[in-house]
C-alpha cells in the first residue's frame, strides 16, 4: 500500500527537525519546513501574549527504534521559545473515584473547563530542553549498528510516520488513509491563531462547525468530522474545538476524533453538553 505524502501527516519528528526549532524563529517560518506536521494542545493568551503548544514525538533516526521522546514546542507572540517536557498533573487535577481491594484511592483527571489553560501555563513556565539534549536523549535510544545506511533509514522512519509505510498493525484500507490525511491536513489547528473572527476561522479551515454553543469561557465551536478510520492514533485526525469571545478567537485546542468521539469529549469537560446542538452562528 502507498499513500501520497501529505501536510500534517503526523505529529513525529527525526532528529534532525529539531535545528529548524530555533528561538526567535517565527512558528509559520518552522511550520511550513516540517510541512504542518505537529498536534496543537492548545493556543491562548496569557497576561498579554499568546501561548501556543505543539505536542510532537521524536524519533530517533536509527533503525531500532524502541519508542520516541514526547515533547511540546512552546511559542509566545508566533516565535519560538523552547521545547519543554509536557507538564504534570497536580493533586489537584485528579479526583478519588474508588478504592482498590488493599484499600488503595483509584483515581482518575478531574473533568476540566471547555478552554481551562492551566497545562498550557505550566508549560509556559517549565524549564526548557535544549536541542543537543534532546538529540542526546534520542541516540541513547538506539544502538545504531554498524554498515547502515542512515539516509535511508532516516527516509524510512519518515514514510513510516506519514504514513506511507503504514506496516503491519495498520488495517485501514489506501482509501482510508487518504481521506484521512485530506482530513488532517484540512482540520490542522496549526493554521488558526488566536484572534481570529469565527469566520477567518472557517475560511482557513474551509467548513462550518459541527456543532457551537456557550461554555464558562465563552461562546465555542467544534470544527472537524465524524468519520473514524482504524489507524494509528498519531495518524488519525483529530478535531478542533474553538473558544470565542466578542467575536474572537481566544482559545483554540485539538479534540481526539473517532468512535464515540463526543461522548468521551463530554466527560472529560466540565461545563460541555453532554447533548450537542447542532451548529449555529455566533455573535
Amino acid at each position: 500500500m502507498s499513500v501520497a505524502l501529505t501536510d500534517s501527516a503526523s505529529y513525529k519528528l527525526l532528529a534532525d527537525d529539531l535545528d529548524k526549532f530555533q528561538p526567535g524563529r517565527t512558528k509559520t517560518g518552522i511550520l511550513e519546513e516540517v510541512e504542518w506536521r505537529g498536534e496543537l494542545y492548545m493556543a491562548a493568551e496569557y497576561k498579554g501574549e499568546v501561548v501556543s503548544a505543539i505536542i510532537y514525538e521524536l524519533l530517533s533516526d536509527g533503525p531500532n527504534d524502541r519508542g520516541g521522546i514526547w515533547v511540546w514546542a512552546t511559542f509566545v507572540d508566533d516565535k519560538f521559545l523552547k521545547f519543554v517536557k509536557p507538564p504534570p498533573s497536580v493533586p489537584g487535577d485528579s479526583e478519588v473515584v474508588g478504592h482498590s481491594k488493599n484499600g488503595t484511592p483509584i483515581t482518575r483527571p478531574k473533568p476540566l473547563n471547555a478552554g481551562d489553560t492551566r497545562f498550557l501555563i505550566r508549560g509556559r513556565g517549565s524549564e526548557g530542553v535544549s536541542v543537543q539534549d534532546l538529540k542526546r536523549e534520542l541516540k541513547s535510544l538506539t544502538a545504531r549498528p554498524q554498515q547502515v545506511d542512515q539516509g535511508l533509514t532516516a527516509a524510512y522512519l519518515l514514510l513510516r510516520t506519514t504514513g506511507a509505510v503504514p506496516g503491519p498493525d495498520a488495517p485501514a484500507s489506501q482509501k482510508d488513509y487518504q481521506r484521512n490525511a485530506a482530513l488532517r491536513d484540512q482540520f490542522n489547528a496549526l493554521r488558526l491563531n488566536v484572534g481570529m473572527s469565527q469566520s477567518a476561522v472557517e475560511g482557513a479551515l474551509k467548513a462550518k462547525p459541527l456543532e457551537s454553543g456557550k461554555v464558562e469561557a465563552g461562546l465555542y465551536s467544534i470544527y472537524g468530522s465524524n468519520e473514524s478510520f482504524n489507524m494509528m492514533p498519531w495518524l488519525h485526525f483529530s478535531n478542533i474545538l474553538v473558544i470565542f469571545r466578542h467575536g474572537k478567537a481566544i482559545v483554540i485546542c485539538n479534540v481526539p476524533a473517532g468512535p464515540d468521539w463526543r461522548r468521551e469529549l463530554a466527560e472529560r469537560t466540565a461545563d460541555l453538553p453532554a447533548h450537542p446542538s447542532g451548529p449555529s452562528k455566533l455573535n
